[in-house]
C-alpha cells in the first residue's frame, strides 16, 4: 500500500466514524452516549479501538450466532439456523432493539468480557433459571446473569484463559501511550504474576508478540528472569511488524460530541484529545445543524412527555367545563 492510499483509507475510515456518531447520535440518548468513556476504560481489549456503532454491529452479530448455538444445543437443531433472536434480523429495525442491543453492549463492555462469552454465559443463566425462551437482548443483562457472567469469566481466566490479542495496536512499535495500551500492559503483568511468572510467558510477552517492553519486564521480574525469558523465546518466530499511524488507532470514544470530560481519565492525558475535540466538535454542530440539539432523543422524550402533559390538562379542563 502506498503514502497516498494508506493516507486515503485513514482519512476513509475517521469519516465513517463521524458519520456514524452523527447517524446513531439521532437514535441513542445523550446519557447513554456519555457511558461510551467509561465503557472504553473497561471493555474486553479486543473492542477498545472500535466505535460504539462498530462495537454495537458486532455485538448484534455475535448475539445472533450465540442465539442459534444455544438454541441448537437446548431446542431443535432442525430450526437452529432460522432463528436469530432480532426482530426483522435487523438490531436497527426500530428504536427499542436498537436501544437494547446498545444497552446489552455497553454492559458487557462494562464487565470486560468479550461479547460472545458475555452472551452465551447469560444465556446459559437464563436457561438453568428455566426461562421458557431464550432471552432477548434488553433481558441479557438482568443481574441473575450477570453475576453468572462474572463468575464464569473469573474462573476461565484463573483456569488458564489466558489469551494475548493478536492487535498490532497494542505492540510496542504502536505504542501511543494511549489508556487501552497502558491497560492492556498491566492486565499482561497481572495474567504473568498469577502465572508466576513463567519464563516462556514472559518471553512469549515481551520478545515474540513485543506487547511488554523489555524495561518494563526487568521492573517487574527482574534480570535473571527476562534472561530465562531469553532462552526460551530462541529460535521462536516473532510477530510482524506492522506499524499503524496515529488515526488508525483511534479510542472507541474518540469523536463523540457528548462524552468528553476534560478532567478526568481518559480525557485528562489522551494523547489525541486536540483531535478528538475537534471532531467532536463536527459531530455536535451536525446534530445541531440536522436536529437542532445535541440530545436528539432527549428532546423527543421531552417534547412526547410535554404533549402527554397537554392532553392530560386539556382532559381536565374539558371536564371541568362539562361539570360546570
Amino acid at each position: 500500500m502506498t503514502h497516498t492510499e494508506d493516507t486515503l483509507n485513514n482519512v476513509n475510515g475517521l469519516k465513517t466514524r463521524l458519520d456514524d456518531h452523527i447517524t446513531f447520535g439521532a437514535r441513542v440518548s445523550k446519557k447513554q452516549m456519555a457511558k461510551e468513556r467509561f465503557c472504553y476504560m473497561h471493555k474486553w481489549f479486543e473492542y477498545r479501538f472500535m466505535s460504539p456503532a462498530d462495537a454495537t454491529r458486532k455485538f448484534a452479530d455475535d448475539y445472533k450466532a450465540a442465539y442459534r448455538r444455544h438454541w441448537r444445543e437446548t431446542r431443535s437443531i432442525d430450526d437452529a439456523d432460522k432463528k436469530a433472536g432480532i426482530r426483522g434480523d435487523d438490531w436497527m429495525s426500530n428504536s427499542r432493539e436498537l436501544t437494547s442491543f446498545w444497552s446489552a453492549r455497553q454492559h458487557a463492555d462494562t464487565l470486560g468480557v468479550p461479547y460472545p462469552f458475555f452472551i452465551l454465559r447469560a444465556l446459559e443463566a437464563a436457561e438453568r433459571r428455566g426461562a421458557r425462551q431464550p432471552p432477548r437482548p434488553n433481558q441479557l443483562f438482568k443481574e441473575q446473569n450477570l453475576v453468572h457472567v462474572l463468575k464464569e469469566w473469573k474462573r476461565f481466566i484463573d483456569d488458564g484463559g489466558f489469551r494475548m490479542l493478536d492487535d498490532p495496536a497494542y505492540r510496542e512499535e504502536n505504542f501511543r501511550g494511549l489508556h487501552a495500551q497502558i491497560a492492556y500492559r498491566d492486565w499482561i503483568v497481572e495474567r504473568i504474576k498469577v502465572r508466576h511468572a513463567r519464563p516462556d510467558l514472559i518471553g512469549r510477552c515481551v520478545l515474540l508478540e513485543r506487547v511488554l517492553p523489555v524495561d518494563r519486564a526487568t521492573h517487574e521480574f527482574g534480570q535473571d528472569r527476562l534472561a530465562d525469558a531469553r532462552r526460551e523465546a530462541a529460535g521462536s518466530d516473532t510477530a510482524p511488524v506492522w506499524k499503524f499511524s496515529t488515526m488508525q488507532i483511534l479510542p472507541a470514544c474518540f469523536g463523540l460530541a457528548q462524552v468528553e470530560t476534560p478532567a478526568s481519565e481518559p480525557c485528562v492525558n489522551c494523547p489525541v484529545r486536540a483531535a478528538c475535540l475537534k471532531s467532536a466538535a463536527m459531530v455536535g454542530n451536525a446534530l445541531i445543524a440536522r436536529h437542532g440539539t445535541l440530545d436528539p432523543v432527549g428532546a423527543r422524550a421531552l417534547a412526547l412527555n410535554a404533549a402527554r402533559q397537554q392532553r392530560f390538562r386539556d382532559r381536565q379542563r374539558t371536564s371541568n367545563t362539562t361539570e360546570t
